[in-house]
């Protein structure tokens, strides 16, 4: 099922119940979007086919050659090139599979070369951060780390531990989506408990997380949003949409408040 989730109030309204129409290898994970195309992508589970999402929640297949079937993967997101980078987070793996969704390119739908990286965490999500050009994980072992991955050689940074807003808290990890915004701010939504915390600006190495909001709970879910829009907060709102004034006389109008 897909659920369009509101960050800043933490609102969760279910779009299409049951995306592929069928009961047939119908989980899906590891979603990103595709800024090339303005289509959100993810992976069906074993099977070596990635899904289209429209903005109608409509979704078409694409077998991809070379794909693992049996990866399992549940982590993925683009960068702004239209590449998508897949792992299957299991602390084990260390290869992140790249599949080209440019549709101007000449691999178009094709497997790229795979990066290596290094084992040792459980991640169930990355974002992009569209700063710096790299991607963004928690892990998900109890230690907090907030781990970044060169999307041009896989190399894995930690960065530091991650405190703050209550993320260390019991039942928090795992965080199975991740979201990041035009600013380099990570967003992280617990599986358990719902809890939306933020990291602002990743790539000056912050390791300050608040606590964002809350959504809905979940045992299975996983997020993408375009990382080129900003995250409004309390947007101006008007104040009076129409007034008179005595003519001949200057006077100030409030339009906008904050």
């Amino acid at each position: 099922s897909a659920y369009s989730v509101d960050l800043i109030t933490g609102q969760a309204t279910l779009v299409k119940d049951n995306l592929l129409g069928t009961t047939e290898n119908a989980r899906l994970n590891s979603f990103g979007y595709n800024a090339k195309d303005n289509y959100i992508w993810g992976t069906r589970t074993n099977t070596n086919e990635l899904v289209r999402i429209g903005s109608d929640w409509s979704a078409t297949t694409f077998p991809i050659p070379g794909l693992p079937t049996d990866a399992s993967f549940f982590v993925g997101d683009f960068d702004l090139n239209g590449i998508m980078y897949l792992y299957n987070g299991s602390g084990t793996s260390t290869q992140i599979y790249r599949v080209d969704l440019n549709p101007t390119s000449p691999t178009y739908l094709t497997l790229l070369p795979s990066l290596t990286t290094s084992a040792g965490y459980s991640i169930f999500d990355w974002a992009f951060n569209p700063i710096d050009g790299n991607l963004y994980a928690m892990g998900s072992g109890g230690n907090f780390q907030l781990l970044r991955f060169s999307t041009s050689t896989g190399a894995v940074t930690q960065v530091g531990t991650v405190s703050g807003g209550g993320i260390q808290a019991a039942g928090e990890i795992p965080m199975g989506a991740a979201y990041m915004d035009n600013e380099g701010s990570l967003y992280l939504a617990s599986n358990a408990t719902g809890r939306i915390f933020k990291i602002a600006t990743t790539q000056t190495g912050n390791l300050t997380a608040t606590l964002f909001s809350t959504g809905p709970t979940s045992d299975n879910n996983d997020g993408a949003r375009c990382p080129l829009a900003p995250l409004v907060v309390n947007p101006p709102g008007a104040v009076k949409d129409s007034i008179s004034t005595p003519q001949g006389i200057a006077v100030d109008i409030p339009l906008l408040t904050n």
